[in-house]
């Protein structure tokens, strides 16, 4: 409730100096965006969850480029849309971040993640969800836009949701064998999602690599 995120902001504001703000300066926006993700790699990790800012090559979910296109594009001042790095700071340091894109009546939130470790208890990442709804509407932008994905917190924002759908086509020989192998995949993974027990015997299996590589990198093994 508005109330309960109320009293948790105040909680925070008890510590000292709270505030929420957009990052600009290129520098703290380059620092902000490397500890945002650092936070949300930590977090899908832990879960077990598959990890696209892995910036290890073993994992098998790594996209070494997603990395470094985020901050490419928070460099780039060109086009209609602008990557934008918000954050919830309290008493000068990062508590909370979110990495946006600020369009002309869109605002689509690209990742936000927390500190585990410093006042979770009172909802950082919510509360800087809130300002975000907050500015956005101020703004006078038409949509605040959570992106493609199915966890738990969009549904309880939205207002509305947009079935999308995963299209395979070939126009030759070759492409319909990919075509084929493409479909099959999309259905295991579908019917894998779909059933929590497996879910959660592979996010268990996914937890056991992570901590597996995380020993051998202590030990100073390849």
């Amino acid at each position: 409730s508005r109330s309960r995120l109320r009293q948790k902001e105040n909680r925070l504001r008890r510590q000292g100096d709270l505030r929420f703000q957009s990052i600009n300066e290129p520098a703290l926006k380059a620092d902000a965006i490397d500890q945002i993700l650092h936070w949300k790699s930590n977090q899908l990790e832990s879960r077990g969850d598959s990890n696209p800012f892995a910036e290890d090559l073993l994992n098998p979910f790594a996209n070494p480029l997603l990395k470094q296109t985020i901050h490419d594009y928070a460099g780039s001042s060109s086009g209609r849309s602008a990557l934008r790095v918000y954050g919830l700071i309290l008493n000068g340091n990062l508590i909370a971040g979110m990495i946006a894109i600020a369009g002309k009546s869109r605002f689509s939130l690209l990742t936000t993640s927390y500190d585990p470790d410093v006042h979770r208890n009172c909802s950082p990442g919510t509360i800087l969800l809130v300002k975000t709804i907050q500015l956005a509407a101020r703004a006078g932008l038409k949509t605040y836009d959570f992106l493609a994905g199915d966890e738990d917190y969009k549904f309880q924002w939205c207002s509305r949701h947009v079935k999308l759908y995963d299209s395979f086509t070939a126009t030759s020989s070759i492409g319909q064998l990919h075509a084929f192998a493409g479909f099959q995949g999309y259905k295991l993974k579908k019917s894998l999602k779909s059933n929590p027990q497996t879910m959660n015997a592979l996010r268990k299996a996914n937890l056991y690599r992570v901590q597996a590589l995380t020993r051998f990198a202590s030990l100073g093994m390849p």
